[in-house]
């Protein structure tokens, strides 16, 4: 949603949600501001219960459609993955006679969705070249954020963004396919993505003492996205030692234990130097950690943000990458305000 914001704001007079204003309330009040100052309006539409992109769509009435992917996320309300593409892709059903769905080839699941629907396709991916928007060139990871060369309407275009990740690299590319579906130049979407700025606690890079690389990525958390930024961290810290403190991963319904399981053994094959976790969910990612081979002497359970912090402060090895994540419940900026020293 920045990312696309900052493209339109190029050349249309853009009016944009504010921080996560993107349901039932939220979606409207952003309506409401609409007046003859403004050319187009973007708007993220988030659900997490059957019924809710019905009433979305309703009410913004969308031209564009992007649906970025499809991860175990608000699982308690939406059940599985196939009924979270049956609620996402009713975005796209939505659409307007002429209306544009911007379609992911990378994600398997949307891409067989797209099929069926009736409105004007564009398509983006990291790895396919026979999308309409593609990448060039290996995503390139580090301190200074992530870049990579994209190719759109047949214009080979430098990307540089200031935050770290290849998801966000999947993210540039689904904007510029939006822009240039709607009439951008490739100058125009090249120069948007220069433009953009990071959402606060979103893969946020700070330096502390001892040489310590802090990602502060507390915003929310799912599986998806908590392996997408454990890959991040991994290629950031390029052999240097590297720390996961996750707090537990909410509204995964019954498959909860199975889920953090899952991330746990992913995250002991990757060999952090240190995994602390948090929440009565956190044990069940130590779990599947040590099933994959992690050492249970640094496997460490906190039971307060605050014993976290006291055991980070001890622990972290010099020079090495931190990253903290966790589900908005978790309140895991109070992880990383305790380890930069604004512990209150």
């Amino acid at each position: 949603k920045e990312m696309a914001a900052a493209i339109f704001a190029r050349f249309l007079r853009t009016l944009k949600n504010k921080g996560n204003y993107n349901n039932l309330i939220g979606l409207p009040l952003t309506l409401l501001e609409l007046d003859g100052t403004c050319d187009i309006a973007i708007v993220e539409m988030g659900i997490n219960v059957p019924g809710e992109m019905d009433r979305l769509a309703a009410i913004g009435s969308p031209t564009v459609g992007i649906i970025t992917n499809a991860h175990p996320a608000h699982l308690e309300g939406l059940e599985s993955l196939d009924r979270i593409v049956e609620e996402k892709g009713k975005l796209w059903k939505a659409l307007r006679p002429g209306g544009l769905a911007v379609v992911n080839l990378d994600d398997a699941r949307l891409a067989r969705f797209a099929l069926d629907i009736g409105a004007r396709k564009i398509t983006c991916s990291l790895t396919d070249r026979a999308a309409d928007v593609f990448a060039l060139s290996r995503v390139s990871i580090s301190e200074a954020g992530t870049s990579f060369r994209m190719a759109c309407g047949g214009v080979e275009i430098p990307v540089s963004l200031p935050v770290m990740g290849a998801h966000h690299a999947r993210n540039a590319l689904a904007a510029a396919a939006a822009a240039l579906g709607a009439g951008a130049t490739a100058e125009q979407i090249r120069d948007g993505l220069a433009d953009y700025q990071p959402i606060k606690q979103r893969m946020q890079v700070r330096t502390l003492d001892n040489e310590i690389h802090l990602i502060d990525d507390t915003y929310n958390a799912n599986p998806g996205s908590t392996l997408a930024a454990l890959e991040t961290v991994v290629a950031a810290s390029a052999g240097r030692p590297f720390v996961i403190v996750l707090g537990e991963m909410r509204e995964l319904g019954s498959d909860s234990v199975a889920l953090h399981f899952g991330v746990g053994e992913k995250i002991g094959a990757a060999a952090p130097a240190l995994l602390v976790t948090l929440g009565p969910l956190g044990r069940s990612i130590l779990e599947g950690a040590r099933a994959a081979g992690l050492d249970s002497r640094i496997c460490h359970h906190a039971g307060s943000h605050e014993q976290a912090v006291a055991f980070l402060r001890e622990n972290v090895p010099h020079g090495a990458w931190v990253l903290v994540k966790g589900s908005r419940g978790m309140t895991m900026e109070r992880v990383v305000a305790g380890l930069t020293g604004d512990w209150a």
